[in-house]
């Protein structure tokens, strides 16, 4: 590991590079490749820890002791000044480079990991503790927050999956120290050993021990204990949805944030490039087994692209020609399924649906190793079409139409990545504004997002919770809770470039003989913050690494919000939150408990916001109705009187809801701060699209992004 060099401030306000892989091309690589590999079979790493911590949080009452711990821990950490933790996240990056090959070696040796997919994992581990590193300084940044506080949580659980083993649960981690918080790590049992590494890892950087723990628990009943803990202030869950309704069903309030399943499709036109379309195709279905959460196991074919015996007959041949084997082996492309007693993935493996048939059947070869399978016939609605297997088997959809191809991938109840395949401006234009998932690509693989350049993170039943995407810019402010300062002399300074937009003009006039000249003061000023935001990030499509091969943009998209404001609350609070979303321009319904006066009424009837006045019981059996109704992604914005706490209104909201993980709920404190009151409004949506065709420039989304 380098030694520290420069001032405190040089390290904490470094500038951020991705870390780049290792590249075979040099042959000391490939030598240190052959080393790792040879190692992978008799490992050991991480086998003591993880045996050591077993027994340690055997019981509730160790559990107990060590959420105490890790308290105390945050008061001190949170003691620290902003640029002493973001240059304490950029040590942690320094020593997981250092220590890149020990990750590869535990990674293929417990989880399964073949070196190729194991080696950009490490990258993305290191990119996630500078990234966040830089993001962390913003918190305190009062011209960011724009009078308001964030104030972190004393303690989050992190409960990272076996799938990426090293770089999900570096990014929680990460993530959750960058905003203040003491972190106990969660793995998967399948990825214990990884764990136990990373946390090793963090405690070399200077880490207090006390402040990263590691709890290598097996599902059961301690566990449970863990992630319900009433000194645990989020849980950051990466898993199956079906994990995230379990959570919530042990606690119902549980401050949870998830990155959950996903079921990916690529669509190829007829007008797409056969030759790369297949190369992405096969890239994306089948590394690592077809076990990551953004993994295409749907293809669809347009038109005369489904009868094309050029697409099929290199899909297959591609296909068939992946050198399956274990990690120990340096040429093997697909490596074992992890879990492989799995019932859903081994359905997927063995049993057709109806009118399916194998154009390339998965054989079982040992050692939890499949060959990669390919079905066809896979029709709308079926089960394959609608679940997510974590296999390495790719169903084959043929439709007539851009727009029906549309449809199918709408119709699954995901929305992680999704691809499409295609030469022709127009359907990347329909493509785009129709397509409902998180992360898009264009004319390439749809997975192996890069921190900041594609920050990741789903729609629909693939995001849990008030999050946002991880590796992005706006993260963190999940992971505290965000208070009024109610000096808004920042606001005032800072906001005063952009134009309000016309709508959100009309609004103030409708209430401003209502207001006194402080709330039309304080208002004025928060909404002068949005339109400035709005004018610099949440507007305008951004794209902040300028590659000139690969176009990579960062939009947001509207959103319909349920927007209730319960009694006592103040008209300039509910003024300012509607001020957010009609800037927005997404669909708003709005709940009062007590009547609004006329003008501000006769305003929102012509804005196509829909109001009604209820009692809390008629609201509480509305949000029951709302969590119980199948809709997906619903987000809900709860306000109250100011002296209640957002804690408060969190938990009756929460148990009125069921705990759904389908609905979405912000229940913190109105602030003129513009990250925070346009968040439940926009949905993040990253766009990745190849600029080039074979080296030669090509940029479709030049009119359209």
């Amino acid at each position: 590991v380098p030694a520290e060099r420069g001032s405190l401030a040089e390290r904490a306000h470094r500038p951020f590079a991705s870390e780049p892989d290792s590249d075979p091309a040099l042959a000391a690589n490939r030598q240190w490749a052959r080393d790792i590999a040879a190692a992978i079979p008799a490992s050991t790493r991480g086998v003591e820890a993880v045996r050591v911590g077993e027994q340690a949080l055997a019981t509730n009452e160790a559990i107990d002791a060590l959420v105490e711990a890790s308290a105390r821990a945050a008061h001190s950490w949170q003691a620290l000044t902003p640029e002493e933790r973001a240059a304490a996240l950029h040590r942690v990056g320094d020593v997981l480079a250092a220590r890149r090959g020990e990750l590869i070696e535990v990674a293929g040796s417990e989880a399964g990991k073949t070196i190729d997919q194991a080696d950009p994992e490490v990258s993305e581990a290191i990119d996630f503790c500078h990234h966040y590193a830089g993001a962390s300084l913003k918190l305190s940044d009062e011209a960011y927050m724009v009078g308001a506080r964030f104030v972190p949580v004393d303690v989050t659980v992190v409960a990272s999956p076996w799938n990426f083993p090293v770089a999900i649960p570096v990014g929680g981690v990460a993530a959750a120290l960058a905003a203040g918080s003491a972190v106990i790590l969660k793995p998967a049992p399948p990825a214990k050993r990884c764990a136990a590494e990373l946390v090793a890892a963090f405690h070399e950087a200077g880490v207090p021990k006390e402040l990263v723990a590691l709890a290598p628990l097996d599902d059961g009943d301690v566990s449970r204990y863990l992630v319900t803990h009433e000194g645990v202030g989020r849980v950051v869950l990466t898993g199956s949805y079906d994990t995230a309704r379990l959570f919530r069903s042990w606690k119902p309030d549980m401050h949870l944030l998830g990155e959950t399943s996903g079921k990916n499709a690529i669509i190829v036109t007829p007008s797409a490039d056969p030759d790369l379309a297949v190369r992405d195709i096969v890239h994306s279905a089948f590394a690592h087994a077809g076990q990551k959460c953004s993994a295409s196991s749907l293809l669809i074919l347009v038109g005369s692209a489904g009868r094309s015996a050029r697409i099929a007959r290199q899909l297959v041949d591609a296909t068939a020609s992946l050198r399956v084997g274990l990690p120990a082996s340096l040429d093997s492309q697909v490596g074992p399924v992890v879990v492989p007693d799995d019932e859903k993935a081994v359905r997927g493996l063995t049993t057709l649906g109806e009118g399916e048939h194998w154009v390339l059947k998965p054989r079982y070869l040992g050692d939890g190793l499949w060959t990669p399978g390919i079905r066809a016939g896979v029709v709308p609605g079926s089960e394959f079409h609608l679940t997510e297997y974590f296999a390495p088997v790719l169903g084959v959809m043929r439709v007539d139409t851009l727009e029906e191809a549309i449809e199918a991938v709408n119709q699954v109840d995901y929305g992680l990545t999704s691809g499409l395949q295609t030469l022709d401006t127009d359907e990347l234009a329909a493509w785009l504004e129709g397509i409902e998932a998180g992360n898009l690509y264009v004319n390439r693989g749809i997975t192996g997002a890069i921190v900041r350049r594609q920050p990741f993170g789903g729609w629909k039943r693939s995001a849990i919770g008030s999050t946002t995407k991880a590796g992005g810019p706006s993260y963190l402010l999940g992971l505290g809770d965000i208070e009024a300062v109610r000096d808004t002399s920042v606001g005032m300074r800072a906001s005063q470039r952009a134009p309000l937009a016309s709508g959100v003009l009309a609004l103030c006039e409708s209430v401003r003989g209502q207001l006194s000249e402080a709330d039309v003061t304080d208002l004025r000023s928060a909404l002068a913050a949005d339109a400035d935001a709005w004018a610099s990030d949440y507007g305008v499509n951004r794209d902040v690494t300028s590659l000139a091969c690969e176009r990579n943009i960062l939009r947001y998209r509207p959103t319909p919000v349920l927007v209730r404001a319960g009694g006592g609350t103040s008209l300039v609070d509910t003024v300012r939150v509607l001020a957010a979303g009609i800037l927005a321009g997404g669909p708003i319904g709005l709940s009062v408990a007590d009547d609004l006066p006329l003008p501000l009424r006769q305003f929102l009837e012509s804005a196509g916001v829909d109001v009604s006045v209820e009692d809390g019981r008629t609201w509480d059996a509305r949000l029951a109705g709302v969590a119980t109704s199948g809709g997906l992604g619903v987000r809900v914005r709860i306000l109250g009187p100011r002296e209640e706490t957002s804690e408060q209104r969190w938990v009756h909201a929460s148990r009125a809801s069921w705990g759904s993980p389908d609905v979405a709920l912000y229940t913190g404190a109105v602030t003129p701060c513009p990250h925070s009151e346009l968040a439940p409004f926009l949905r993040e949506q990253a766009v990745s699209i190849t600029n080039h065709r074979f080296g030669t420039p090509l940029d479709l989304a030049a009119q359209l992004l």
